[in-house]
């Protein structure tokens, strides 16, 4: 396409096929006259790819080169430093003051000492969109999401649309409980677990429902929902009792707290992927699993996803097309779900996985010999907050 064909084009046009080439091919466009410059430039630097060790720390030309297009940055996206004395503030020195149109940041790696708090150091004129924090298959640390950090969020929940904790995260459950009732246009809340990492980032049933929640737009919605009794389950569980896993209330009782916990979901109209189970041990190659593992890290005090339980206050879900249910215990094998499946949620795909003794889905540690031994009680890997454990972790940041 010769310049003066292009030239000829609605800027609106021009635009969009800007947003098709890749950084490269925006840079070349650059180069070519002054009136391509005025349309690629701005697309070329609306995103910013960083590695903090390697271009933040050793480019002395950076913050002059932030400086000169600062005002076309939207959004940020920041591999952390391996150098845990490194202050998060030092990244925002590197800026100018004023980014007005800076409202989306990725960090990724481990996050040391603070790092978490960086999106919240930011210049005044920032307000939050979207932030997603990924530990990127780091395994030897996990970062803690903790009041202290939801506190400094609570400032940005007006406009916050997208907040996603990834890999191993630590996250407070009441916070996580509050940014809900806190974000009217949040669309994607995406807490993930890997039961066998990490604890933390599970809502409570009862607190839900007590919570008024307001992000009614809310189109994904990934995080465990725990401390529901479940007196249901009754077969015996690392060869133990039931009871000694399972909170023991009446099935009254259990429906009824389910049933609050639905109806809370089912404001979700537009929700196109609802994930409240994770593979225990799907991504951890570099763990060795004790047999055991799959019973111990399975969700007991979950939602049991049964007509019964009242599953059929999700019926007007019909946007789902992905429903993550592994490694919860429910039973859903039966004809009057899989009917339900069928007729209420035909474009979903329902996720989920057969129980499976020990000895099949979990491979034997040789440094262990007791599959159930673990500091962490049954009642706080399930749902209760652990609030002791909280302030630990609080303290030590």
């Amino acid at each position: 396409m010769s310049a003066t064909l292009f030239d000829n084009l609605p800027y609106e046009v021009q635009g969009l096929i800007g947003n098709h080439l890749s950084p490269r091919d925006l840079a070349t466009c650059t180069r070519i006259c002054q009136a391509w410059r005025a349309v690629f430039d701005p697309i070329l630097w609306s995103h910013v790819n960083l590695d903090f060790d390697n271009v933040v720390k050793e480019n002395s030309a950076l913050p002059g080169v932030l400086k000169t297009h600062g005002g076309n940055i939207r959004s940020i996206r920041l591999s952390c430093p391996y150098d845990k004395y490194q202050s998060p503030q030092t990244f925002w020195m590197h800026c100018p003051p004023d980014l007005p149109l800076l409202d989306s940041m990725t960090t990724i790696g481990q996050c040391p000492h603070g790092w978490m708090y960086l999106p919240f150091y930011c210049p005044p004129s920032v307000k939050w969109k979207k932030l997603v924090f990924c530990m990127n298959g780091y395994a030897s640390s996990n970062s803690v999401y903790s009041r202290d950090f939801f506190d400094f969020l609570d400032r940005h929940t007006p406009t916050l649309e997208v907040f996603r904790l990834d890999w191993r995260s630590f996250a407070n459950g009441k916070c996580v409980n509050r940014l809900l009732s806190m974000a009217p246009n949040l669309r994607e809340l995406y807490i993930s677990s890997d039961r066998r990492e990490v604890e933390g980032g599970v809502l409570n049933a009862r607190e839900i429902a007590r919570t008024d929640w307001v992000c009614t737009g809310l189109e994904v919605f990934v995080c465990r929902i725990g401390n529901i009794p479940r007196p249901d389950i009754t077969r015996h569980i690392g060869g133990s009792l039931s009871k000694e896993r399972v909170k023991s209330e009446t099935l009254e009782e259990s429906i009824e707290l389910q049933r609050q916990v639905y109806s809370r979901l089912a404001r979700f109209t537009r929700l196109r992927e609802l994930r409240l189970g994770f593979p225990v041990n799907s991504r951890s190659s570099y763990l060795k699993h004790r047999r055991g593992d799959k019973e111990k890290y399975r969700q007991y005090s979950c939602l049991a996803m049964t007509v019964e339980s009242g599953l059929d206050l999700l019926k007007d879900l019909k946007e789902l097309r992905r429903v993550g249910l592994q490694d919860m215990e429910i039973y859903i094998d039966g004809d009057k779900e899989q009917t339900w499946f069928a007729e209420n949620w035909p474009k979903a795909t329902i996720e989920y996985e057969h129980y499976q003794t020990d000895s099949d889905a979990t491979t034997v540690s040789r440094d262990s010999d007791d599959p159930y031994t673990d500091t962490d009680s049954d009642e706080n890997s399930d749902g209760e907050e652990d609030d002791e454990g909280e302030n630990v972790n609080e303290d030590e940041q």
